[in-house]
C-alpha cells in the first residue's frame, strides 16, 4: 500500500509539473485580449505573479496545488478554477454514467450478434446465415 502511495503521489507531482511548464512554453500570454497594452499587460502580470522568476511561479503553483488553490481564472474573470472545476463535476459524471451504461448494454448484444438466425437454422436444419451454402 505504501508503495502503491508513493506512486501516485509521483505520477501527481510529475503530471502538474508537466502542464505547468507544457503552459509556460506556449507563445503569448494568458490574456485573450489583442488591445491589451503594454502597461496594461505589465499591470495584470504583476497582479497575477508572472513577472516573477519561473522557479518562484513554480514552487507557488505547487504549494497552491497542494492546499487545493488553483488561482483565478484568466478567461472567466474573478472566479476560482477550483469552483469552476467543481461546478462542472455534476455534468461530467452524468455523461460519464451514461457512456458505461450504453456501453455495457451494447456488449451482451454484440456478444449474441445472430443468435436468432443460428437458433433457427439449428432448429430448422438450414444455414440462414450463408444462404445457398451445402453441407454433408
Amino acid at each position: 500500500m505504501q508503495n502503491e502511495s508513493f506512486f501516485l503521489i509521483l505520477t501527481l507531482f510529475i503530471v502538474a509539473s508537466i502542464t505547468f511548464f507544457l503552459m509556460k512554453m506556449l507563445p503569448g500570454t494568458p490574456y485573450n485580449n489583442p488591445k491589451v497594452t503594454g502597461a496594461q499587460l505589465a499591470a495584470l502580470n504583476k497582479a497575477n505573479g508572472l513577472d516573477k522568476p519561473v522557479w518562484y511561479q513554480y514552487i507557488k503553483y505547487l504549494v497552491g496545488l497542494l492546499h487545493g488553490d488553483m488561482g483565478t481564472s484568466y478567461q472567466f474573470a474573478g472566479q476560482s478554477v477550483s469552483h469552476l472545476i467543481i461546478s462542472r463535476v455534476g455534468p461530467s459524471f452524468q455523461i460519464g454514467a451514461q457512456a458505461m451504461i450504453v456501453g455495457t448494454a451494447g456488449d451482451p448484444a454484440g456478444g449474441h450478434r445472430g443468435y436468432p438466425q443460428e437458433l433457427l437454422g439449428r432448429l430448422h436444419g438450414d444455414d440462414f446465415r450463408h444462404p445457398g451454402s451445402v453441407h454433408p
